[in-house]
């Protein structure tokens, strides 16, 4: 319970949306295998943590879906991750924190069954120390999604995990859906 409490500490402190009691037990009790749920611990404190679900084309896509979505669904041949949160304290911010765990998390897809093809993510369009940090871990930003945030826009960073066509035709393709929105 104590690793509950302390992670609806840290998403509160450091990320915009709220998250419902059942979604921390599960992260935190490890409970849904198409999740990468991994936590950062400095001396049994809990300082940061990712959660990667890794068949987000079951779990959300397939029940909502935007024509930019839809494209990532196409690209990633239904193979698709979505990097659902990371947060790290702002004390241990500029530490390499984030960059471990999105390292360990992007291993986990690539050794996950479900492999997916592509990994995306959103994040808050004024959010600049967290655009360099996913660009620096080979994200490119492909989309911008207005109101996505109570208070903002967001932009959509992607992934390419599969290789099965270059990152140029990969971004072209959904760059041409962001153009025509």
């Amino acid at each position: 319970m104590n690793d509950v409490l302390a992670l609806q500490r840290l998403v509160k402190e450091t990320l915009p949306l709220e998250y419902p009691n059942w979604w921390f037990e599960e992260f935190c009790l490890n409970l849904n295998h198409n999740h990468s749920a991994i936590g950062c611990f400095l001396e049994d404190s809990l300082v940061g943590f990712i959660d990667v679900d890794l068949d987000y084309y079951n779990s959300e896509l397939k029940f909502r879906n935007t024509s930019f979505e839809y494209q990532l669904e196409v690209e990633s041949e239904r193979q698709l991750a979505s990097v659902e949160c990371i947060g790290v304290y702002r004390l241990y911010q500029g530490h390499g924190i984030a960059s471990k765990l999105i390292r360990l998390a992007l291993e986990d897809c690539k050794t996950h069954r479900l492999k997916p093809n592509l990994v995306y993510l959103y994040t808050h369009k004024d959010n600049f120390a967290a655009h360099g940090l996913y660009k620096k871990m080979g994200f490119t930003k492909v989309h911008k999604i207005d109101g996505y945030y109570e208070d903002g826009d967001a932009f959509a960073f992607v992934k390419n995990l599969a290789r099965n066509q270059t990152d140029k035709e990969l971004f072209d393709n959904l760059s041409k859906i962001a153009e025509a929105k």
